[in-house]
């Protein structure tokens, strides 16, 4: 089943490379705001207009600034993918610290969708974050098993990497693949934000492990929507 997600990018603020990084794992990822996100530059317009261009991403501003007037912009949005996608095929999930919107889905429920409310809370971006680009993302989707294997791993484990190195080791160890380029998939494990890597020493976020474990796998190329539901 793919999955849709419908963003608060006023009430969770989100960099370009977090927005990349949900783009690998969502069909299609829709965003609402009044009031210009702050840190935003030219550089991520550039980033992600490629994913706008083709549908997987859509931004879309309200005509006019008040008070939730986002929130009744993705509640619009929510109504006509209703009419639009098959609840067999796909689901939501809103991510917001707003609980108000929980309402939108409970409402995609009752029209026979699997949606979820996600009241997930800003995350903290260290300095030295990896630099995603679009071209990265083709990578990130074929590292997705690895991440997924890796991260069930850690699931299960109680004494886990605490360094550096011995995270690279582990992840040799467990995805026992000769070929394989451990040093993008700890890029990707951190774009993920199931880790952060701070003065040689590795911060996991549990949360995140276990969102990367129930993620759905992302769409190849090929196999990527060309147009926007909403729009179609």
């Amino acid at each position: 089943m793919k999955k849709v997600l419908l963003l608060d990018i006023e009430n969770i603020p989100k960099n370009e490379n977090q927005l990349l990084a949900y783009i690998a794992q969502y069909a299609y990822v829709y965003i609402v705001y009044a009031k210009s996100p702050t840190g935003f530059t030219l550089d991520a317009v550039m980033k992600l207009n490629q994913f706008i261009s083709t549908g997987q991403l859509t931004i879309m501003k309200m005509p006019k600034i008040g008070k939730d007037s986002a929130d009744f912009g993705l509640s619009y949005l929510a109504g006509k993918l209703s009419t639009r996608l098959s609840h067999k095929g796909y689901s939501f999930e809103i991510m917001s610290k707003d609980k108000a919107l929980s309402y939108i889905a409970d409402l995609l429920k009752m029209d026979g969708f699997s949606a979820e409310f996600i009241p997930e809370q800003p995350v903290n971006i260290i300095d030295k974050k990896p630099h995603c680009t679009p071209d990265q993302i083709a990578a990130l989707q074929l590292n997705l098993p690895n991440c997924k294997k890796y991260c069930e791993y850690l699931e299960k484990q109680q004494n886990r990497p605490k360094k550096l190195r011995t995270l690279m080791n582990s992840l040799k160890a467990v995805l026992k693949q000769p070929d394989i380029n451990i040093e993008q998939v700890l890029e990707d494990l951190i774009v993920m934000e199931v880790l952060q890597i701070q003065s040689s020493a590795v911060v996991y976020n549990e949360s995140n492990i276990y969102k990367v474990i129930k993620s759905d796998m992302p769409l190849a190329k090929e196999n990527r929507p060309v147009s926007n539901p909403v729009y179609s």
